[in-house]
């Protein structure tokens, strides 16, 4: 390995030869004091007869196997979320494979843990789009993924930005999210429904992650994420743009003044200013660029030099 060049305190550069990094430890578990989540990445196919500026080519066995590793140093996999290329390059379609593979490979995984996310990327957020479509399309990747048996982590949605026209489009989405766990969460306790699960820790499990959603809906305010996003709109977004308002209303200002007053110097001059020779005109035998000079150095006479005082009958 070629060492590289380091600056010293005294200034100089010392070369440095990289050593071997040394091997994190396998944990024996998963970690107890906290669980820490990694937004991992998906490993490409670089062999695969594709264009990577089109199509997905993902590497399945390699991809799996990072998720493997993570799994052994008692980390929790969020998959498919913006670390994957999600929205970027990895359309819906392949992020739904992606989150089919990672669930069935955790299943082989003692105490392995994995949450997936759901958003609206399949969903064009253009000028046209609706709130009931944004919350159609959170319901569908919300439902693939209970449908797969995986856990869901809500994601931001850009179409939800491009539609919303306040805080209470974005309450009116995320509340009903809200409603949708508490009816799940009755739906659990409904013996009829709790036999689908044929895991009862699996039940118990699920239980308590609504639980825990709805504990973090709780410490908002009654109209779900509507409040704190008004509060941040009005403490730090709304000051910036009424700052940026502000000089643009200036420029604008400046700019009308400068019009009328370069309006108010065409008009006051007349005439005169439509007869009078222009030094820069195309008929002058000067070039263009060249500047007339001062009036003492012009030309005055058919016979008169350039420096030639005014004589009486010089024309």
């Amino acid at each position: 390995m070629h060492p590289l060049p380091l600056p010293q305190a005294n200034g100089t550069l010392e070369p440095y030869a990289p050593t071997r990094v040394a091997g994190f430890a396998a944990a024996s578990g998963p970690i107890r004091s906290r669980i820490g989540y990694a937004a991992v990445h998906v490993v490409c196919d670089p062999l695969a007869d594709n264009n990577p500026t089109l199509d997905v080519a993902i590497d399945w066995d390699a991809t799996l196997a990072y998720r493997r590793y993570l799994w052994s140093l008692g980390l929790a996999v969020a998959e498919a979320m913006d670390t994957a290329q999600r929205g970027m390059g990895l359309s819906w379609d392949s992020a739904k494979e992606l989150i089919r593979r990672s669930v069935a490979e955790a299943r082989t995984v003692p105490g392995a843990i994995l949450a997936s996310g759901a958003g609206t990327d399949h969903l064009e957020p253009s000028p046209g789009v609706t709130l009931a479509a944004v919350e159609a399309a959170y319901e569908a990747q919300c439902g693939f993924i209970e449908h797969v048996g995986g856990r869901i982590i809500l994601m931001a949605s850009r179409a939800l930005a491009a539609c919303a026209r306040g805080p209470e489009d974005y309450a009116k989405v995320y509340g009903n999210t809200q409603k949708q766990l508490k009816q799940e969460l009755a739906l659990l306790s409904n013996p009829a429904y709790s036999e689908t699960y044929p895991d009862p820790q699996e039940l118990k499990t699920r239980r308590g992650e609504i639980l825990q959603q709805l504990e973090a809906f709780k410490n908002l305010p009654s109209d779900a994420l509507g409040g704190t996003y008004a509060t941040y709109q009005s403490e730090h977004v709304s000051p910036y743009w009424r700052h940026i308002e502000s000089a643009v209303d200036t420029i604008k200002h400046l700019h009308l003044q400068t019009s009328r007053i370069r309006r108010t110097r065409s008009c006051g001059s007349g005439a005169t200013a439509k007869t009078r020779a222009s030094p820069w005109t195309a008929s002058s035998s000067r070039r263009p660029h060249e500047w007339p000079g001062p009036r003492s150095t012009r030309r005055r006479g058919k016979n008169a030099s350039p420096t030639s005082p005014r004589r009486a009958g010089t024309i």
